[in-house]
């Protein structure tokens, strides 16, 4: 008999995976099989055991001490979302016709893949959250990476086959009970463009609510984000917000929202900026952020570390690293993470859109030799690979009717759009003390 799978999380009460299964197929025909022992093996993996040691909310934790969530977490509560969204969401068959997700999945036989979509998205994500997808080094995402873990397929898939050792990988399972891993990939990890060319229009919204800008994800996201980060938010009725979504397979809008469900929409968004704007976006943690960067690209320089092993580390390894580092700036950078003497803050600065990065990194570049000021003193953070990208409307998702949100409620998605649109193409700078700030911030100013 299969140990009870059962777990304690604050936000649901308890997660216990046999009552939600019952639930959802209380006639055993869904699963075809008793579908925990493949939730549990999935749960053994090396992957999904890694993100109990990956702490949701990056830095977070510095600035909020509460914020410990980790990505294990994350991702029960993701799954837990999910067994709602199977009971609550409607699919549009014919006019006047909804049948209920689980039912409409079952057709397709795709409840399996769903949830187990929901279950690994994150098992991609690389120590402290999103922290290191910007350094220059590392090219990674963890969509890529995520997908990669699935179907086995990939430098990641090899060098996670190589430290997994004896314990199992999630495409070992996946392929142990015969379960579709390029579908689940592509719920995960492929644009709207390449699910569709690889799969069918059909199952777009199945994806929307997987990867999309209102999807269970970011439900959970936001909701566990907000309560560990102290940021007083009513509670968000999951339930209610679920109950109002209606999917239209092979319509150019395939996610509707029923008009009873827009203020949950709305109100889903504001949580976002507010978290954003009281947390994320804090100047001291972004000054954390940057420090850790800085003396990853350090140890990544020295050879100390290799960039395609960092993904593979949890958070505590990498501060163990960087600790252990022959560099003293590496080991001075870390001390500044541990004793939370972040960098002093300086004005931000908006660059121009079609502005590039190795622009902005040699007029960077010039700022140090003209103040002289040495390495490592001036930070900066840059929200790019390569230069700012335009924001995708969050209100294009139209209701019932099919009148876009952007169009109802035009005010609040410019203000919306004008705000990611700005964070977008906004770059930071630190300055390692006092000094340093008096030499560049006139540069600063001149440069940009």
């Amino acid at each position: 008999m299969t140990k009870e799978l059962s777990f304690y999380d604050p936000l649901y009460e308890t997660i216990n995976f046999e009552r939600e299964i019952v639930k959802i197929d209380p006639t055993e025909e869904i699963f075809k099989r008793d579908p925990t022992p493949v939730f549990k093996d999935l749960l053994d993996t090396y992957e999904m055991s890694r993100l109990l040691f990956l702490r949701q909310a990056g830095l977070n934790f510095i600035e909020f001490p509460s914020a410990m969530s980790n990505r294990f977490a994350h991702s029960l509560g993701c799954w837990f979302i999910g067994t709602y969204a199977l009971e609550s969401v409607k699919v549009k068959v014919e006019e006047g016709i909804y049948r209920k997700l689980k039912d409409w999945l079952y057709a397709h036989d795709k409840v399996f893949e769903f949830l187990i979509a929901l279950l690994v998205h994150d098992s991609g994500h690389g120590p402290f959250s999103h922290v290191l997808e910007q350094n220059k080094y590392i090219g990674f995402s963890d969509k890529q990476f995520s997908g990669e873990l699935v179907t086995g397929e990939g430098r990641f898939a090899k060098l996670a086959e190589e430290k997994a050792g004896e314990s199992k990988t999630i495409t070992a399972i996946l392929d142990e009970y015969s379960l579709d891993k390029k579908f689940i990939r592509g719920l995960i990890s492929l644009s709207d463009d390449e699910f569709e060319r690889e799969f069918s229009e059909e199952f777009i919204p199945v994806k929307d609510l997987i990867d999309s800008k209102i999807d269970l994800d970011r439900l959970d996201h936001y909701c566990r984000d907000s309560k560990y980060m102290g940021i007083k938010l009513a509670d968000f009725n999951i339930h209610a917000f679920l109950e109002n979504i209606v999917l239209l397979p092979g319509d150019a809008s395939p996610t509707r929202i029923k008009e009873d469900g827009i203020p949950h929409v709305l109100y889903l968004l504001y949580a976002k900026e507010l978290i954003w704007m009281v947390a994320l976006d804090k100047p001291s943690v972004r000054a954390y952020e940057a420090i850790l960067n800085e003396a990853v690209s350090i140890a990544i320089e020295n050879d100390e570390v290799e960039k395609d092993e960092i993904v593979f580390y949890t958070d505590d390894e990498l501060l163990h690293c960087l600790r252990a580092s022959d560099d003293k700036d590496v080991r001075d950078l870390f001390l500044r993470l541990i004793r939370r003497e972040p960098y002093i803050p300086l004005q931000s600065t908006k660059v121009p859109v079609k502005m590039h990065r190795k622009e902005i990194e040699e007029k960077i570049e010039e700022i140090i030799s003209k103040s002289r000021i040495g390495e490592h003193n001036l930070l900066v953070t840059i929200p790019f690979k390569d230069s700012p990208k335009e924001p995708s409307f969050w209100l294009r998702i139209a209701t019932e009717e099919g009148v876009e949100l952007s169009d109802k409620h035009p005010g609040f998605s410019t203000a919306v759009w004008e705000i990611e649109r700005e964070r977008n193409r906004t770059i930071k700078f630190f300055a390692r003390d006092e000094e340093v700030k008096e030499k560049v911030e006139p540069l600063i100013k001149d440069n940009f």
